[in-house]
């Protein structure tokens, strides 16, 4: 009885350890997976602070993963605080393609949502064309392009940009897909060479551009890779690559105490159209 008891004993123990044994290597196959998962996707994932001023406002989430053969899918998240007309509002951006091998959108789509309004758009491009379809919760539009040429995507991301053959103060064109007006717009691109750019405490050796297009004067920072590493925006806001901890870190209180852009120095000159100054006079709300 007791040699049959031990038996039983043993069986059992085997058993449990058993279990346990194949329980460990699933579970640590299952880290390994998720890892591998969270490597890779970070490897192709890149975040953005927005500032204005000193103070982070928002931030920019550029996800560029690739798709099938010679194909990419982009998802950019933009989460944005602004003070106008003293009213703090929140407003959150999703925009989505299918890119090409060379980065030209074939289709994508945009939501962007401020409380009470929602904004959806869709696009196509075929065949020299670009099919737009504009949806604001009221009234729905389909607009028509015909494009002379199917132009890169505006990323965060432009090796195109890098030309070792290129000299300093060198002036070209470049037109890109502008993911916000959901159009082609071509700028004005100077070449500053390489420099040594000082960026939140920290010193970087980066080639700058500047970028030129409808009045609109920006500074970029790339990499060697043609990663933008900082964008200086009009009206004092930046663009900063940032770790998503960091990126993502928001106070709501503190937007509160955001400078309303009706005071920002050049706001109504770059970013206001004249007939809007007009009706709007000195700047205070109707």
């Amino acid at each position: 009885m007791i040699i049959r008891t031990c038996k039983i004993a043993v069986i059992l123990a085997w058993g449990v350890l058993l279990a346990l044994l194949v329980r460990r290597d699933v579970l640590v196959q299952r880290l390994d997976d998720d890892l591998a998962a969270l490597i890779n996707r970070a490897r192709h994932e890149q975040y953005y602070g927005i500032w204005q001023k000193e103070r982070r406002v928002g931030y920019v989430l550029e996800q560029l993963t690739p798709a099938r053969e010679k194909a990419f899918d982009l998802r950019q998240e933009t989460r944005l605080f602004l003070r106008l007309f003293r009213r703090t509002r929140e407003i959150r951006i999703l925009f989505t393609a299918r890119l090409n091998e060379r980065l030209e959108p074939e289709h994508f789509r945009l939501t962007a949502e401020s409380a009470p309004i929602t904004f959806r758009a869709e696009g196509r491009i075929q065949n020299g064309r670009l099919d737009l379809l504009l949806d604001n919760g009221r009234t729905r539009e389909h607009h028509a392009l015909a494009l002379a040429r199917t132009p890169r995507l505006e990323l965060n991301r432009r090796p195109w940009l890098l030309d070792e053959n290129r000299a300093p103060g060198s002036r070209f064109r470049v037109t890109v897909f502008d993911p916000l007006r959901l159009q082609p717009k071509t700028a004005l691109v100077i070449d500053h060479g390489p420099v040594k750019q000082l960026i939140r405490g920290r010193v970087y050796k980066l080639r700058r551009f500047t970028e030129e297009y409808a009045g609109f004067r920006t500074r970029l920072y790339l990499d060697d890779r043609g990663k933008i590493i900082k964008a200086e925006l009009p009206a004092g806001f930046s663009l900063v690559a940032e770790p998503r901890f960091k990126a993502t870190d928001l106070d709501r209180e503190q937007a509160a105490r955001l400078d309303d852009l009706l005071t920002l120095p050049g706001f109504f000159t770059e970013f206001v159209k004249p007939e809007e100054k007009r009706s709007h006079g000195t700047g205070t709300a109707h």
